[in-house]
């Protein structure tokens, strides 16, 4: 059997020049009301690439969502460092975070949803307008502005959530399980729709999955992570190209993937 293109890394090395943020060393402990220490994090180190569709997989409660708020500055490290290479990001501009329920604000339209961190930015109202119409239209709702969220159904719900991510153009964008609530076709349809716009943004991803099929299916690199304390005990460059599709799902190297990953997870 051929062996898969595995690409291993050296963990402890520096950022390297492709890298927009350089995590070193990060760990986070949380304390109960009892007063004991939780470890959520051990320490982790990693690189996020420009414009890469990065996964993290792994156990439940091993960290990942943790390191997600620490990457968009929710929550301060215990210990450890985030570099951005082209210097401190703004937490407003620089970083989109995507949950796993939209959150959009029931009163307003999702036309006014999509455009309202732009109204708190201060840009100028006949822009905000035309950039929320535009991401409304490359997520697939132009014909849907004026309704409320109540309206759209939950995988609607998430692509305006994600237009509202990035409207405002950030350097990275953080998705923790978005698809997570959806039924398995209309997840499929949300990876294909994700695909599509990564393509057209060329915006830098860092996703946050329990599915394996997934993460395979969608990421350029997937870390995986230890139980809690979460550290990165793998991290890998997958072979599978830039034009993915479902037929993806059927080829070999895709269940090789698949293999491996339950594998390390095990």
């Amino acid at each position: 059997m051929r062996q898969i293109g595995v690409q291993s890394r050296n963990l402890k090395q520096q950022s390297e020049p492709s890298a927009l943020v350089g995590v070193d060393s990060l760990t986070k402990v949380y304390r109960t009301r009892e007063g004991s220490k939780v470890e959520a994090l051990s320490p982790v180190t990693l690189d996020v690439h420009y414009g890469e569709f990065l996964s993290l997989i792994g156990p439940s409660g091993c960290g990942k969502s943790t390191l997600l708020r620490l990457l968009a500055g929710l929550e301060e490290p215990t210990d450890g460092t985030i570099r951005w290479r082209d210097g401190a990001p703004s937490r407003g501009t620089d970083i989109g975070f995507v949950f796993q329920e939209p959150v959009l604000l029931p009163w307003l339209s999702i036309h006014d949803n999509v455009r309202f961190p732009l109204d708190v930015f201060g840009v100028a109202r006949a822009e905000a307008n035309a950039r929320a119409t535009d991401m409304l239209a490359l997520v697939g709702l132009k014909d849907f502005g004026r309704a409320l969220p109540k309206e759209l159904s939950g995988g609607m719900r998430q692509r305006a959530s994600i237009a509202r991510a990035l409207v405002y153009r950030p350097r990275l964008v953080l998705m923790d399980e978005p698809f997570g609530a959806l039924d398995l076709l209309t997840r499929d349809r949300m990876n294909d729709e994700l695909l599509r716009i990564k393509a057209e943004t060329s915006a830098t991803v860092v996703f946050v999955t329990h599915s394996i099929d997934e993460a395979v299916y969608l990421s350029d690199r997937v870390a995986v992570m230890s139980p809690r304390p979460g550290r990165i005990s793998a991290l890998h460059t997958l072979d599978l190209g830039s034009d993915r599709s479902e037929m993806l799902k059927d080829t070999p190297d895709f269940h090789r993937w698949l293999s491996l990953l339950r594998r390390e997870l095990r």
